[in-house]
């Protein structure tokens, strides 16, 4: 397989990711084509990049579409046989993009998505015995899917705004017998709920969608009465966690509570993934 830097796009879906756009994009290699979707609708933001960097389509949605809707956009419109799919608050280590390269040769393309290593999962004293590891599974912070073999299989349900989307996915490929790897050679550095600016009404937003997905996720993949016995868990300890917030005047805690609860209960009574950080 020849010229493969010319075969792969970098897909990043950034909202208020100003503040650490830069140093995953530094990280990436220059010659690479990359699309940015811009949830956040940020004309600054888009202009103080592109006077910056070459190489970088924006795509400015007319509403925040979130992590998975915001992918397949940029898929719809990705033009090579790869997608490198990374989040805003990544960033690659060195000789991280070489090895995703090598294991790409090596598989000669016979797989569906493939994943590097992050450091959530590289042991401080371990030795990596197997450079390319078929898994069942990878995080979402950082995945190349592999378009010219997989393409149909690899969007992202829409109805997921934000979390399990890919684990959703994941499930599907593996499903349909495309093959998923880990790359432990490629190694990336992933911050971590980073990729927006950090406030209350993020981490707010952040659990309702968890919740939602969370319930969503099990009963699309099993049935809704398997779902709900597996969120019972969630229900009992947030709703004890809410009782107990208005007993000790904990204001700050009960609305955490509140918008968790409210997150499975709105995906147990089948309404959509609706909240956006202007509704808080």
């Amino acid at each position: 397989m020849k010229n493969i830097d010319n075969q792969i796009t970098f897909l990043i879906v950034t909202y208020k990711s100003e503040h650490i756009i830069e140093k995953c994009l530094n990280s990436l290699p220059r010659q690479s084509k990359k699309i940015i979707v811009e949830n956040s609708r940020d004309n600054n933001f888009i202009k103080n990049l592109r006077s910056k960097y070459k190489n970088i389509k924006f795509v400015k949605p007319r509403k925040n579409l979130g992590y998975g809707k915001g992918n397949n956009l940029a898929l719809e419109i990705t033009k090579t046989h790869f997608a490198y799919i990374i989040n805003p608050d990544v960033e690659l280590r060195k000789n991280s993009f070489l090895q995703m390269k090598k294991a790409i040769k090596n598989l000669n393309g016979n797989f569906a998505i493939l994943a590097p290593n992050t450091n959530y999962n590289i042991k401080k004293n371990g030795q990596i015995k197997k450079n390319i590891e078929k898994v069942e599974q990878v995080l979402g912070s950082a995945m190349l899917l592999n378009l010219k073999n997989y393409k149909k299989y690899l969007y992202f349900d829409e109805n997921i705004f934000l979390f399990m989307e890919e684990v959703d996915l994941c499930k599907r490929v593996n499903t349909s017998l495309g093959k998923i790897y880990k790359v432990n050679k490629s190694h990336i550095y992933h911050q971590g709920k980073q990729s927006t600016n950090y406030s209350n009404r993020v981490e707010l937003l952040r659990n309702w969608h968890y919740m939602w997905s969370y319930f969503y996720y099990n009963k699309k993949h099993t049935n809704f009465l398997l779902a709900f016995i597996k969120s019972l868990k969630f229900i009992l300890r947030h709703s004890g966690d809410l009782f107990l917030s208005i007993l000790i005047l904990n204001k700050k805690k009960f609305i955490m509570s509140y918008y968790r609860i409210s997150g499975i209960f709105n995906s147990i009574f089948g309404r959509r993934s609706h909240l956006r950080l202007e509704d808080i």
